[in-house]
C-alpha cells in the first residue's frame, strides 16, 4: 500500500471537512428558504387579531398525501373560495382567524408538500399517521373520525372551544362551499351586534 505524504493527507482532509461543511451550509439556506416560501403567501388574507386572537374562529384542514379524495383537484379552489369567504366574515365581526392544516401519513416531507398545495396556513401537524399530535388534540376536543378529508371549524375564547362545523369527504365539502357556506353559529352570535349599529 503506497503512504501519501503527510501535508498532502492533511491537505485531503481538509477538503472533505470543507466539502462536508458547505454541503450542510447550503442544505440549511435550501431549508430555510423553502420555509420561507411556504409560509409566506399569506397577503391575500388579511386577518385581524385582537386580544391575541382570543375570540377566533379556528379552521383546520385535516388532509392526507396518499389519500385520493385529499388529493382531488378541485379541494385547493375550494379551500381557497372558503378563506376568502371567511376573510371577509371575520373581517366584519372583528374576530380573529386561525389556519391549521394536518397531513396524516407517514411522510412529514410529502405532507409539507401536500400542505403547500392546499395552504396557506399558519400552524402545521405532519407526520405521524393517525398518532399525528395535531390531529388527536382535534379529536380530543371536538370528537370526530379518522377520515381524510375532513374540514373543523371551531370556535375559541379565553374559556374554552366549541365545534361549529365538521364536514367530512370532497362531498360535504363542495357542498358546503356551492351552499355559500353558512354558519348559523356566527350569524346568531354576531347578527345582534350588526342590527344594534
Amino acid at each position: 500500500m503506497k503512504k501519501f505524504p503527510i501535508y498532502l493527507t492533511i491537505r485531503i482532509d481538509l477538503i472533505k471537512v470543507t466539502i462536508y461543511f458547505v454541503s450542510l451550509i447550503s442544505m440549511g439556506v435550501g431549508s430555510y428558504l423553502w420555509y420561507q416560501k411556504l409560509f409566506s403567501n399569506h397577503d391575500h388574507i388579511e386577518t385581524i387579531n385582537f386580544n391575541e386572537s382570543f375570540p377566533r374562529l379556528v379552521l383546520v384542514y385535516i388532509g392526507s398525501p396518499t389519500c385520493g379524495p385529499s388529493n382531488h383537484p378541485m379541494l385547493p379552489q375550494l379551500l381557497r373560495t372558503m378563506r376568502s369567504h371567511l376573510s371577509s366574515r371575520i373581517l366584519r365581526y372583528q374576530i380573529g382567524f386561525h389556519q391549521v392544516g394536518i397531513a396524516i401519513g407517514a411522510s412529514p416531507k410529502d405532507g409539507l408538500q401536500h400542505l403547500e398545495k392546499m395552504g396557506p396556513f399558519d400552524e402545521l401537524g405532519i407526520g405521524g399517521q393517525w398518532k399525528n399530535l395535531a390531529f388527536r388534540w382535534i379529536k380530543d376536543q371536538v370528537g370526530g373520525a379518522t377520515v381524510t378529508p375532513q374540514i373543523v371549524l371551531y370556535w375559541e375564547e379565553n374559556h374554552g372551544l366549541r365545534l361549529v362545523l365538521r364536514l367530512v369527504g370532497i362531498d360535504q365539502i363542495r357542498q358546503w362551499v356551492k351552499r355559500s357556506m353558512p354558519l348559523p353559529f356566527l350569524d346568531h352570535r354576531f347578527g345582534d351586534m350588526e342590527q344594534s349599529s
